[in-house]
């Protein structure tokens, strides 16, 4: 459980610096997971009814990437990306998270 939360904590801060993801939540209120606020850009069509986020069908099918993507509370177009941080997952997982993160931004699909 401690090697859980103590790579959530790394991974936050790996997409935060390598990504600019900002976690919704405080670093003292994570466990071994953590969400993340994205904005869709203007490449990406969405709809709060979709059961699948586009950008999480996009991070699949082009990187192999299996996040959570939902909408985020509120309304709006904001969406709330989450990771989950297990014994099979290292910081490299996370590290190939951000750079598609960045692709993606610089595609369009995320502002």
């Amino acid at each position: 459980m401690q090697r859980n939360r103590a790579l959530c904590l790394a991974a936050a801060q790996l997409l935060h610096n390598q990504a600019g993801l900002e976690p919704v939540v405080a670093a003292s209120m994570r466990g071994s997971m953590c969400a993340f606020g994205l904005r869709p850009g203007p490449r990406i069509a969405t709809s709060r009814c979709d059961f699948v986020s586009p950008l999480q069908d996009l991070l699949h099918q082009r990187f192999g990437i299996e996040v959570p993507i939902i909408p985020a509370p509120g309304g709006g177009d904001g969406l709330l990306l989450r990771i989950s941080c297990y014994a099979y997952n290292d910081l490299a997982d996370y590290a190939a998270l951000a750079a598609a993160v960045n692709e993606l931004r610089r595609e369009g699909f995320i502002r």
